[in-house]
């Protein structure tokens, strides 16, 4: 089931058990909420913490690509897993902001992305 908040589509998933955190991150029912894609294209999109109260843990994957407009991306702390493709194809992205914490950054993510000149930790 799709839920959206703010700009974002997401899901909600239970949080894996083998995790180093022991599936812990998403609070007392284990949830975390994985964005599946915009419901508006903007030139900066900063990816929140929180939709419907569960920690954004995951971005799927296709989840962002193909964004005509975007030129800069920001991601939370506590995202842990990119999937493959998920920035694929923004002619226009330039920047993305991310964090150490990332562990899964699956193929193609940034893939034909040919102004990505910066990338922040």
């Amino acid at each position: 089931m799709s839920l959206t908040e703010g700009n974002f589509i997401y899901k909600t998933e239970k949080a894996p058990a083998n995790r180093r955190d022991g599936g812990k991150v998403g609070g007392d029912n284990g949830l975390e909420a994985v964005i599946t894609g915009l419901l508006q294209e903007r030139r900066h999109v900063e990816v929140p913490e929180m939709l419907g109260g569960f920690p954004v843990t995951a971005i799927a994957p296709h989840a962002l690509a193909e964004k005509a407009q975007m030129r800069s991306l920001s991601l939370p702390v506590n995202l842990r897993s990119v999937g493959a493709f998920a920035f694929h194809n923004c002619p226009q992205l330039e920047e993305i902001s991310l964090h150490d914490g990332i562990r899964d950054f699956h193929n193609g993510v940034v893939r034909q992305d040919r102004k990505l000149r910066r990338i922040r930790l």
